[in-house]
């Protein structure tokens, strides 16, 4: 048997050599096998990457419940239908523009109670000092939500700016659908070990990042208040 393979073997050798034609044949059959070994490999990477996405997908499906402060985030369907979010009455305010905000729109968040304003119309620095006696103050961002105070904006003395759990929790809320054209907007949590650095979060997508509390670029006050 193994003599008839090399004989085969030889004979298939030398026509090689000397007829035109099995060479071509040669060549298409080493083609042909190389192009249905490239096409196993490829349908295999497909194949393992549709397996990953499909997992993914399940534990991203799974993740539709977060937790945060101890509560659970309603599903998609009743954000929409505003049983987390609900009106202010008299929103919008006619009078934002005296109060330096974007527009008059007034948000409540019903888990939290905190009552949200519009953003400020422009970038604000946030140049605050923690001072243990009197507490926090100073800085553009802090002076924003004093000024809404001063004329009772929408009705409330006590605006204030919030802290960086409460952005995150309001992001987790829907913020993104029922606070527009926010943007990132600053906390008055410091940066901890850096004084010179404040949180902000970003109301479109939801990222944190520290930033330098002097830095007015893109940086927007929103303050919140409580009945």
């Amino acid at each position: 048997m193994q003599l008839k393979i090399n004989k085969f073997w030889k004979i298939f050798l030398n026509n090689l050599k000397s007829k035109a034609v099995f060479i071509h044949i040669f060549w298409v059959v080493l083609l042909i096998v190389i192009t249905v070994i490239i096409i196993f490999l490829y349908q295999n990477k497909i194949n393992y990457q549709d397996e990953v996405d499909f997992k993914r997908q399940n534990i991203t499906a799974g993740q539709t419940v977060q937790y945060f402060d101890d509560r659970v985030e309603q599903q998609d369907e009743e954000k929409n239908s505003n049983k987390i979010w609900g009106e202010v009455g008299g929103s919008p305010f006619t009078e934002f523009t005296e109060a330096g905000v974007l527009n008059g729109q007034v948000a409540k968040d019903i888990l939290s109670g905190l009552v949200w304003s519009s953003r400020s119309a422009k970038s604000l620095t946030n140049k605050f000092i923690i001072d243990e006696t009197k507490g926090i103050a100073g800085g553009e961002a802090f002076l924003f939500c004093d000024n809404l105070n001063k004329i009772k904006y929408a009705g409330y003395q006590n605006w204030r700016l919030p802290v960086q759990k409460q952005l995150m929790q309001a992001y987790i809320d829907g913020a993104s659908r029922n606070l527009k054209n926010v943007g990132y907007v600053w906390s008055a949590t410091e940066f901890l070990g850096d004084s010179g650095r404040a949180w902000i979060v970003n109301f479109n997508a939801g990222d944190v990042a520290s930033y330098k509390k002097l830095n007015s670029s893109s940086a927007y006050a929103i303050c919140v208040a409580q009945d």
